[in-house]
């Protein structure tokens, strides 16, 4: 019988496998003790009014404690509610007002955000804190752990049932709650199981909460990394190497930043990874010398994954190192990142580039290969609506002939004749000049050759005089790089545009000190603030 209670999976592993290691680091728990936990906290969460179809807030650290206790409210039937707390106190104030939230769970920090802004907070009924209760109000989470005997009795779960909402990271516009289906959850974990190869014999290391959870319905033992998933990018790769060679990890899912801190490592102190099998990273673009570096320092049996998709559709497509290193060789000249080949069961088409509402009476237009466009997705792991927000949904979701739901990615992109999918950039960061339209990732990536250029952002500033777009390339610098060396590397970077893109008149290059990056990757630039910050440069 399929599952689409994912409070259940524990359940049956703690049937199946009662005494081996559901988490392993930091504390160990099999899964006998984590099932006990998760079916205790469910009568105390019941009793203080959780029910399903609750809408839950929880802001908590990420330890062995928060996978019982997102267990537990999704064994009820609740909602879980998680948002990063990187994208800042008062975008986070109100995405979360929007959600009309039943219950508020987090650590004494995060109920300062509750207290600061009680008007938006003020009618939820149900408090509870992680942790001292100070004069929070509420109840205490470690009082709901109620030592009856008796397991809780779940209600059904359905497959269109709402399992929780994810706010997407904000990184391209205010964030926007994502509604994700049991039937969606229990789609994600056959990938993983399926496509990936994700095995019981495994152990994970665990940089990303819901993919840990993923790992634990599987019956991977987790290892949860050593550092602050709201802050990876101020992690010591020391403490995340210990993770992996002490408890002999063969697996694990980052972002590519975490990746190059440990690949990093892994040179200074001249050792390797031998444990590792598999390699999953996401959540921004990989750069091919990332790939070649960190594939030295692993067995030649190990496979690194990078697939592609959104917080509304993951995974949709997955290209491997092997893959993605080959096309380079093979197509030196060729634009764009390559991003694999889709998922089984999962539809991807390239349709003209919109800015506006698909038009509901237009049919779905899909462009041949090796013509870009707009990048829309249709398929077992893609959500069908945003929560609460009718100009969202109205923009990003198409519905066809058939009544079938297609997700606009808000990506550029095309297909080559081997189906191979190529990833251009978001839509909103083309460059409509007046010579044509320049694309981000193909554009950034002539200049992030140069061998001072840490990475670069093209951005459009508004002509002074016909309103058309400009476009100007920012560029963060490599740390060694003196500012009396700007005119020198300006003078290179405008022979590439020269012999690349003579058409487009590019003669503006920007010196950013330390471009204005997502708190999630630190990875997705945010071309709006650097498109703001050109303009008053350039008066």
């Amino acid at each position: 019988m399929e599952l689409f209670n994912l409070g259940d999976y524990i359940k049956e592993l703690a049937v199946q496998k009662p005494e081996e290691s559901a988490i392993i680091y930091p504390v160990r728990v099999s899964y006998t003790d984590m099932n006990t936990r998760i079916d205790r906290l469910c009568h105390g969460l019941s009793q203080v009014g959780i029910k399903k179809g609750s809408k839950i807030i929880v802001l908590t650290t990420t330890d062995s404690n928060f996978y019982t206790l997102v267990s537990s409210l999704l064994r009820i039937g609740a909602i879980p509610v998680l948002i990063d707390p990187g994208v800042g106190t008062r975008v986070m104030k109100k995405s979360l007002a929007g959600v009309n939230a039943d219950g508020f769970i987090g650590m004494p920090k995060a109920h300062l955000l509750r207290i600061l802004f009680h008007k938006s907070f003020s009618a939820i009924p149900i408090i509870i804190t992680v942790g001292r209760r100070w004069f929070w109000g509420g109840h205490r989470l470690e009082q709901l752990f109620l030592d009856l005997k008796t397991p809780y009795a779940a209600p059904k779960a359905e497959p269109d049932d709402i399992g929780g909402i994810f706010f997407t990271s904000g990184s391209t516009g205010p964030p926007k709650g994502v509604i994700y289906r049991n039937r969606m959850f229990v789609a994600q974990i056959k990938y993983f199981s399926e496509h990936f190869k994700w095995s019981p014999k495994e152990v994970d290391l665990c940089t990303f909460p819901l993919i840990g959870l993923f790992s634990l319905c599987l019956g991977v033992p987790i290892v949860i990394a050593d550092l602050n998933p709201t802050q990876p990018d101020q992690l010591n790769p020391a403490r995340i190497w210990k993770n992996l060679h002490d408890n002999r990890c063969t697996h694990m899912f980052a972002s590519p930043m975490i990746l190059r801190k440990l690949v990093d490592y892994a040179e200074s102190i001249q050792t390797n990874l031998p444990d590792i099998k598999r390699v999953v990273t996401a959540g921004a673009p990989v750069p091919v010398e990332l790939l070649v570096r960190l594939k030295k320092i692993l067995s030649d049996k190990a496979e690194i994954h990078t697939p592609y998709g959104a917080t509304e559709a993951l995974p949709i497509s997955d290209a491997t190192a092997s893959l993605i290193i080959e096309q380079q060789e093979a197509f030196p000249e060729k634009s764009g990142i390559c991003v694999g080949k889709v998922m089984k069961g999962t539809q991807i088409a390239i349709i003209p580039i919109l800015d506006e509402t698909w038009p509901a009476d237009k049919a779905l237009e899909m462009l041949p290969a090796n013509h870009i466009g707009e990048i829309v997705v249709s398929g077992p792991v893609v959500t069908d609506q945003y929560l609460h927000n009718d100009h969202a949904n109205s923009l990003g979701k198409i519905t066809d002939e058939k009544q079938q739901v297609w997700h606009r990615m808000g990506d550029v992109g095309c297909f080559d004749e081997l189906g191979i999918l190529w990833f251009f950039g978001r839509k909103n960061h083309r460059v409509e000049t007046a010579s044509g339209c320049l694309f981000s990732i193909p554009t950034e990536q002539l200049f992030n050759r140069h061998h001072a250029v840490r990475r670069s952002a093209l951005v459009g500033i508004p002509h002074p005089v016909d309103g058309k777009l400009v476009p100007v390339i920012c560029i963060e610098a490599i740390s060694t790089v003196r500012k009396k060396d700007h005119e020198t590397i300006r003078d290179e970077l405008q022979k590439i545009a020269d012999f690349e893109l003579p058409d487009y008149s590019i003669s503006h290059y920007l010196f950013h000190p330390s471009f204005p990056v997502d708190p999630r990757h630190n990875a997705k630039i945010f071309r709006e603030k650097l498109s703001e910050w050109a303009t008053k440069k350039i008066k």
